[in-house]
């Protein structure tokens, strides 16, 4: 949620995590992790109908993006932060109404129980959306 809160994915966010072994630490690999991120862009995209969520009016725009959903293979980064580009480009409120939704970030957080755990996400959230050196108001929302 971090990476993709403001708006887009940012190289130096990526190079963040990568230079503090993030996902070494949460114990996946770099294939889970964006698997994991194709997953929450295929979120937003779909509400709880499984129909889109976002309004998608140019059909070379609506096949691109579909394309990127329906991968079975895993993502690269240039491939995900390609589909976050896309959901921001027909809809510059997905973010604030599906991403940071109120009720998604509670589920998220509480599958969190261990105190400790709950400390170090938070340092890494911190970390994370200081990397491009602008925090943006939706990064300050979900911190």
């Amino acid at each position: 949620m971090a990476l993709l809160s403001d708006n887009e994915l940012d190289d130096r966010e990526i190079a963040a995590m990568i230079e503090t072994r993030i996902q070494d630490k949460m114990g996946i690999t770099p294939d889970q992790f964006r698997s994991a991120l194709h997953q929450l862009c295929e979120e937003i995209l779909l509400d709880d109908g499984d129909k889109a969520g976002v309004a998608v009016t140019d059909p070379d725009q609506a096949i691109e993006m579909m394309v990127l959903i329906n991968r079975d293979a895993s993502m690269s980064f240039d491939d995900i932060s390609q589909l976050v580009d896309l959901i921001y480009d027909t809809d510059s409120t997905v973010i604030k109404a599906t991403l940071l939704d109120d009720k998604r970030i509670d589920e998220t957080l509480d599958r969190i129980d261990n105190p400790q755990l709950q400390l170090w996400i938070c340092g890494m959230l911190l970390y994370l959306i200081k990397a491009d050196n602008v925090i943006h108001e939706n990064e300050k929302s979900l911190f």
